[in-house]
């Protein structure tokens, strides 16, 4: 555990491919010892989602969905102040540029600004593929 997080959350949209992906997830947490994983499922009950990680204190934070939807998450988070030095949020990588201003629908409480004061220093993962080759990279590997 090079971070040594031993608390993780994974809030996923509820749809096959984003259930099965946070599944994936919480079996590779676990078999790498982090056993406090909190996974949730969201269709629109966000305030609760939301308020339920907070309540058991989850500061790494996988939000696996559609932007539309992980923005009224991310609304949500701002709104109950999970944001800041304290907390991680990880994200997919498929999104694009400024996708919390394109993404923003009407019924979204939150303005761009107030989104991007939550995930300013996100990180965001993309599929990768395995290196076959033998040759090493930049990375000394």
């Amino acid at each position: 555990m090079h971070f040594n997080w031993t608390k993780v959350a994974v809030l996923y949209q509820i749809a096959t491919a984003y259930t099965a992906a946070a599944n994936d997830l919480v079996s590779d947490f676990k078999s790498k010892n982090i056993s406090d994983v909190y996974a949730e499922g969201v269709l629109d009950q966000f305030a609760v989602v939301v308020g339920n990680m907070k309540a058991k204190d989850m500061r790494i934070i996988y939000a696996i969905g559609q932007a539309p939807v992980i923005i009224h998450v991310l609304c949500e988070a701002y709104k109950q102040k999970l944001y800041g030095p304290k907390y991680v949020w990880i994200l997919v990588g498929w999104y694009p540029n400024n996708w919390w201003e394109i993404e923003m629908q009407p019924s979204t409480k939150c303005t761009p600004d107030q989104i991007y004061q939550v995930i300013q220093n996100y990180f965001y993962v993309y599929r990768s593929y395995p290196q076959t080759s033998n040759v090493t990279t930049i990375s000394g590997r």
